[in-house]
């Protein structure tokens, strides 16, 4: 079976992928799995499965060696933040992957949401984007799918400048 390289384990959340150096064998499996290291700035914020933690006074690096859901600050949105198409679609994406408990609610309104955005979109580029978007929602992909649809923010602001 071919592994993902979506996999939050795996890569970096910038998609950049790490050093071997940071290889870890998932116990039992046989299957080497790549750590997640973050560096954090001093006072950064991050979300880990839900839990708000925050970063103290001077830089410091984590590594992370299993799964979990991680988001830092400048990927969550607040829901005052929520003011365009584009970011009620990241918005319950955005749920979908810090609270599992509630997932169902947050696919339908992502969908309610992505058909709104799909029946007045027309450029095949933003459509492509979409599509992805909501593959990788079908699919749990959660993260990749976030920043995917943050790509859909820089259309978004085209679009609604746009004046004829």
């Amino acid at each position: 079976m071919e592994k993902k390289s979506t996999d939050p384990v795996q890569t970096l959340r910038d998609g950049k992928q790490l050093t071997p150096s940071l290889r870890i064998e998932r116990a039992g499996s046989g299957e080497t799995l790549m750590a997640l290291k973050l560096s954090l700035k001093p006072g950064e914020k991050f979300v880990v499965n839900g839990a708000v933690i925050a970063n103290g006074d001077r830089r410091s690096s984590l590594v992370i060696q299993n799964k979990v859901s991680i988001l830092r600050e400048k990927d969550i949105m607040r829901q005052e933040d929520v003011n365009t198409p584009a970011r009620r679609i990241y918005f319950p994406i955005m749920l979908c992957y810090l609270d599992p408990d509630s997932r169902s609610k947050y696919i339908e309104e992502f969908m309610t949401r992505m058909t709104e955005f799909m029946s007045v979109v027309e450029d095949p580029e933003a459509k492509a984007r979409c599509i992805e978007i909501s593959a990788d929602v079908m699919n749990s992909n959660y993260y990749r799918a976030l920043m995917t649809c943050k790509k859909l923010f820089d259309y978004e602001k085209k679009r609604l400048e746009y004046v004829p």
